[in-house]
Order: C-alpha cells, then structure tokens, then sequence
C-alpha cells in the first residue's frame, strides 16, 4: 500500500512538471512572437503575423495568375462550376467555345463528391480534358493535379435565381408536384426527397463551400458554411461573373483571357415567368430569408465584380 501512495504522488509530481513545461514553452513562444514585431532586425529575420498575411495573399495571387496564364498557353483545365439557375448554360456556350477542340467533360446533372472519390477513375480522367463545365462541387481540382487549373463561376441574385428555379421545376413532367400551384408552395415545399430542398436553400454557398455542405440539412447552414464559400471564392476563383452584369462579364472575360468576340447568347432560358413584382411581397421576404447567406456572398461577389472592372 506504501508503495501504490508513493506512485500515486510521483506520478501527481510527473504531472505537475508536465503542465508547467507546457505553461512556460507558452509563456516562451509569446514573448518570443512579441520581441520579433517590436525588433526591426528579428521581424526582418522571422515571418512576422503581418507578413504571413502577405505572404498568403501573394500565395492566392500568384495560384490565379497562374491559373489565368495556363488557359492562355492552352495548358491548364478550365473548371467552370455552374450553379443552377444563374444562366449557366448561354455561359457554358460561349466558354466552350474558345476550348481548343472542344475538349470538354460536361457535368450536367447536380454532382457532388467525397474526397476519397477523387482517385477513382471517374475523376483522376478529367485531368485529360481542357474544360470541366457543369453542376459540381467546389474541390474537384484535387482530381486535376497536376495540371493547372483555373475556377470561374456566375452567381445570380439569390430571391432571382430561385423564382427562376421554380419556374424551371414546374415545366418540368417529373417535378410538377415538388413545383406546387404557387411560388410560396414552392418555397414551403420541405419534404427530405425533395431533389431541389438544398438548391433552394442558400444553394451558391452549399456549392462554392464543397460537398460537405451539400449534405447540410435543410435550413441548417451556419456562419461556418458562408464562410468557408468566401473564402473559396476568393482564394480561387480567377474570374468572378454576375448574371446582372451579363454584358460587363463578358468584357472582363475577354481582357482577362485575351479573348475576343464572345457571343452573347442566350440558352436555357425559363419560360412564362411573370416579373418578381407581381410574387406576394411574404413570399419574397421567406425567400431572402432562407437564402439569407447567399444574399451576402452575393453582394461581396458584387463588390469584387466592380472591382474587377474597374481593374480591367
């Protein structure tokens, strides 16, 4: 029984000189941090917190450029992640367009993936192609390694785009019960195998964030998730189009790739769709309110888009 104490208190002891060495290699590396930003010739030694931030975001400009100048020279793949309804598809036209030979892998229906997913075959084969265009999850460029790639995408205001995803639902045969008589049905309509339930629901965010969010429940996307979109889109997306600015993207398109000529068409369109002033104003309020953080990724993608012309 002495024994058993005496191992009890040395393994307290071992304990005890565990934490503190823990607590002062702390205490050491704060004062250490805090000496390199207030000593010019440590701070010019070390990356400082600053010049981290620097350093990334000359990280973030670097892979784009790089991403731009490949589509240039013909070399790298470029990812078109087409979200549903933002009117895609004319886009699609027209970027297929200036792919040499036409060399692209279409993802036409919602495809959402698992990074495990990415070493099978029906991924590690898009490196083959010059253009990935369609309905994919952010992070498909983990397949395309290591050729360069290059993200665009179109993004639409979000109470538009799903007015439009309505009257897209409702021409169709298969969905016509999932539609309902009414936009508000629509809207209200939450059943678990609904095929549009996450589309509708803060949809660009679930896409720009990757598959993960996909499988987010209904209404249950947080700050975490629009997060995570932002940052996707601006670490790397080279091009950031507006479908309210349909004409302006094609000029930033053109000045950015050197292209020239790009047709403005216009594909997939939804017909009978009457104007948004004619949709019951609480009707529109539920919309903007269950799709409050793509409200927000598409006014900073807005901004960033002005921004872009403005540097064009």
């Amino acid at each position: 029984e002495g024994r058993h104490c005496h191992a009890m208190v040395v393994h307290r002891t071992y304990l005890h000189n565990l934490l503190a060495l823990f607590l002062l290699t702390q205490l050491a590396i704060f004062f250490l941090y805090k000496f390199s930003l207030s000593n010019p010739e440590t701070s010019n030694s070390h990356l400082t917190h600053r010049s981290f931030l620097y350093y990334e975001a000359q990280t973030i400009s670097n892979r784009k450029s790089e991403g731009i100048l490949s589509i240039k020279k013909g070399r790298g793949v470029l990812l078109f992640l087409h979200i549903q309804k933002v009117g895609g598809t004319s886009l699609w036209k027209t970027l297929a367009e200036k792919i040499p030979n036409h060399s692209v892998k279409p993802f036409k229906n919602l495809t959402y993936w698992y990074p495990w997913e990415l070493n099978t075959d029906r991924y590690t084969r898009l490196s083959k192609f010059d253009g990935v265009f369609g309905h994919f999850m952010f992070g498909i460029h983990h397949a395309i390694s290591p050729r360069p790639y290059c993200y665009i995408t179109l993004l639409r205001e979000p109470v538009a785009r799903i007015a439009s995803l309505y009257y897209y639902v409702k021409e169709s045969f298969d969905e016509k019960q999932e539609a309902g008589e009414t936009l508000a049905d629509f809207v209200r309509y939450d059943k678990n195998n609904s095929f549009h339930m996450h589309n509708k629901d803060n949809g660009m965010v679930r896409m720009l964030c990757g598959p993960y969010a996909h499988i987010v429940p209904f209404l249950e996307l947080n700050e975490e998730h629009y997060q995570c979109a932002l940052r996707n889109l601006v670490e790397y997306f080279s091009v950031v189009l507006i479908t309210e600015f349909y004409e302006e993207s094609m000029i930033v398109l053109e000045k950015t790739f050197g292209w020239s000529n790009l047709s403005l068409l216009h594909e997939n369109p939804t017909h009978a769709r009457p104007p948004l002033e004619k949709e019951s104003p609480a009707t529109l309020a539920a919309i903007r309110t269950m799709n409050h953080l793509d409200i927000r990724l598409y006014d900073f993608a807005v901004n960033l888009f002005k921004a872009q012309i403005k540097n064009k």
